[in-house]
């Protein structure tokens, strides 16, 4: 009952953390002040975790005003702290002696504490995350084992970091991570399996070879290590076991006889379900349509192979013989009549020659009618094999698979609970065509119990109330997790499709649903909407490369995929020339000189419209802190006959990249640019009596592209009176300019 009680308040304490951020205050007392340091830091760790084991060890660095952080190692004995727990950043005071003579110390640790355990989950996260991207199946099993141990232990480092930190900060961002603890630990006693199988083969085929003489000697040099990594396997796995007991013992411990009855009552109806799931009638192995479809290709291959090869036999006969022929027919003498002065006649000789073509001639036609024979006679029988390796192509792609883990090799294990995320770890390991496949989730407490997760906000009698059932449903199902054999039950389903490779099939996981195994409730259920991402591959021996008359779905998608990543690649090449254009000082110059020519389109009186003729000047610079802004002044003169017009304005610019052509001659380097600008000024207009009136206000807008090169500028600009004396009329110019030095 204590046992119980300081459970439920140390899980309180944590839970409230993680609401609302805490500042954790622990009193050490003693008989020296090394004592008293003990009793505060474990006080503090005892705050921090949730667990309870019989023999700890804690890791503790602190910092002491006035010193350098220090570290130190604390075994304790029935304390509420987890083997793994390191506590960073923790605080002492100086400590003072009381009144009956014994010493106090005072251990903070509070939220200036944070950054180290979120710097600590980076690199514990970079830890994991390097190790779980190597191929660990290309290295020895020791050397397997010893990673997964290590993984192991950095999975426990991360969950004590990332609760510490949730308790200091309830907003507090922590980084996820891709698989589980629970995971990890069912890799490792797989690997425990698989290289205890490996080791008794070994050892059979060493025991025979003691019978041979000649091998004797080695075999038994052999045989004794083999023995020996025998048995540290075997040593390996009663500790693993052993661990797995104490586990399911401890879990035991943490519940009430009420809820180890309801956790055996669930226990045996799970039982019960695993039994009638086993008399089903289990689906049909998709290896047996690739194996067949693998047959029908080497039957393919064969009776091609076979035709090939009669087509070389065949035709060697064929050009033997005409090769005879050829030779004689050079060999034969000429006649009497094909004679002149003891030489063949050119006649005689064109003849020669033209004997000699025909029978080549007929030994094409000969070798082409024997080819065609055998191809035909061979054909209707590839033709049929091609339309059915085509047809299980297809069947086997449109197939649904699935696998249950009653029936079929799928292993799932439940982890412990995981309070920052209110849900259950379960690892799924499965085979598919020989692929293992590995698969980590989390299952919601929600999901898993039918219950809500109580809300915590509001201090209330009855918080506590909620609080302590939940406490009991964890426990409840942490029980059934570690002593029901098939807790859940689940079922995956897949596609197999055919890969670019020849004979190569790639799996896709497409979804996954896990069932409790007493109630037959779905708990968990997950379409997964990128499963053509995360393929695995099957490989047939012999391969035979036919795949060229099918593409798969799966092979289409990955096209589609590679042409809209070279798409994107594209598009971000292109992007980042147009900003390089922008950057460079030979083309977006600092200061430029503009002469404009242009129509200014204005409606008169009496709805005539008149297009008098622009000339003007501008010059403008470029903003040091940015490159597409620009600011001027210029003036514009326009003839209107028999009057005339002045504009004076400044200008605010904002240029944008549109083409680059880098290779652009005679400049080397050209680009085409867009722009909107404003033109701010005045407008003065002159009068029949020859004098200006004036000035009035104006506002212009304006847009425009201008093809720039090393020192020139070519644009082409329409802009239009926003307000002013001449509201409405707009203008179109062209205009040529030049950098100022």
């Amino acid at each position: 009952m204590i046992l119980r009680m300081a459970l439920v308040s140390a899980m309180f304490v944590l839970t409230f953390g993680l609401l609302h951020g805490a500042s954790y205050t622990a009193i050490g007392y003693g008989n020296t002040i090394d004592e008293a340091k003990n009793e505060a830091l474990v006080t503090l760790a005892s705050q921090l975790s949730s667990r309870v084991r019989s023999t700890q060890r804690v890791v503790i660095k602190e910092t002491t005003a006035g010193k350098r952080s220090e570290e130190s190692q604390l075994f304790v004995h029935d304390a509420q702290v987890d083997t793994s727990l390191e506590l960073l950043g923790v605080r002492l005071d100086a400590g003072r002696l009381g009144g009956d003579g014994r010493y106090q110390i005072n251990a903070f640790l509070d939220e200036q504490a944070l950054p180290l355990y979120l710097g600590a989950l980076g690199e514990v996260k970079r830890y994991i995350d390097d190790i779980e991207r190597r191929e660990l199946a290309r290295l020895s099993y020791g050397e397997q084992q010893m990673l997964l141990l290590q993984l192991l232990r950095r999975y426990e480092e991360f969950e004590t970091y990332a609760t510490i930190s949730r308790a200091l900060d309830g907003q507090a961002v922590v980084p996820e991570l891709e698989r589980t603890k629970a995971g990890v630990e069912l890799d490792y006693w797989n690997l425990l399996s698989q290289e205890a199988e490996a080791l008794q083969l070994e050892r059979t085929q060493l025991q025979d070879a003691l019978s041979n003489a000649q091998m004797r000697d080695a075999a038994s040099l052999q045989l004794q290590a083999v023995m020996a990594e025998i048995n540290k396997n075997q040593a390996a796995q009663q500790v693993w076991q052993e661990e797995q007991v104490r586990q399911q013992q401890e879990s035991l411990q943490r519940t009430g006889i009420q809820i180890q009855a309801i956790a055996l009552g669930m226990q045996r109806r799970a039982e019960q379900a695993v039994r009638r799931a086993a008399t089903e009638q289990q689906q049909q192995d998709p290896l047996a349509q690739i194996s067949a479809i693998e047959q029908k290709k080497q039957a393919f291959r064969a009776i091609e192979d076979d035709m090939i090869e009669q087509i070389a036999q065949q035709r060697a006969k064929i050009d033997q013989r005409y090769a005879a022929q050829i030779e004689e027919e050079r060999g034969r003498p000429y006649r009497a009549g094909e004679m002149l002065a003891g030489r063949p006649t050119e006649a005689a000789q064109r003849f020669r020659l033209e004997r000699l073509d025909d029978i080549r001639r007929m030994q094409d036609d000969e070798v082409t009618q024997m080819e065609r024979q055998l191809r035909d006679s061979a054909s209707p029988a590839l033709q049929q094999l091609k339309n059915e390796i085509v047809d299980g192509y297809k069947h086997l792609e449109k197939t649904t698979f699935a696998l249950d883990s009653i029936q079929d090799s799928v292993m799932i294990k439940v982890g412990a609970y995981n309070g920052l995320r209110n849900s259950w770890p379960v690892a799924i390991r499965l085979s598919i065509l020989n692929q293992p496949i590995p698969i980590d989730l989390y299952v919601p407490f929600e999901s898993m119990t039918g219950e809500r997760v109580p809300d915590l906000g509001a201090e209330s009698a009855r918080r506590h109330e909620e609080y302590e059932r939940y406490l009991d449903s964890v426990d409840l199902f942490e029980a059934y997790f570690s002593t029901a054999d098939i807790a859940l039950t689940g079922s995956i389903s897949y596609r197999i499709y055919v890969g670019e490779n020849p004979s190569e099939y790639g799996v896709v996981v497409e979804s996954v649903t896990l069932r409790r195994t007493d109630t037959g409730e779905t708990i968990y259920s997950h379409k997964d909407s990128e499963a053509m991402d995360r393929v695995m591959y099957y490989r047939h021996d012999p391969a035979i490369p036919v795949e060229h008359w099918y593409t798969s779905r799966l092979t289409q998608y990955h096209r589609s995929e590679i042409r809209k990543a070279e798409n994107a690649l594209s598009k971000s090449q292109r992007r980042e020339a147009l900003n390089a254009m922008m950057e460079k000082s030979t083309l977006n110059q600092s200061r430029m000189a503009m002469v404009t020519a242009g129509l200014t389109f204005a409606r008169m009186e009496g709805s005539a419209i008149s297009y008098p003729f622009t000339l003007g000047f501008e010059a403008t610079y470029r903003m040091p802190f940015s490159n597409r802004l620009r600011l001027g002044f210029g003036m514009d003169l326009i003839q209107m006959a028999p009057e005339m017009g002045i504009t004076v304005y400044g200008t605010i610019e904002l240029m944008f990249p549109l083409y680059d052509f880098p290779r652009a001659k005679p400049y080397g380097s050209a680009g085409l640019m867009g722009f909107v600008r404003g033109m701010f000024g005045m407008w003065y207009e002159g009068t029949d009596e020859e004098k200006m009136e004036g000035p009035h206000g104006l506002a212009t807008l304006a847009t425009g592209v201008r093809y720039v090169t090393p020192g020139m500028w070519l644009e082409q600009r329409v802009s239009v009176v926003l307000a002013g004396l001449h509201q409405g009329e707009f203008s179109t110019l062209v205009g040529i300019g030049v950098r100022i030095p």
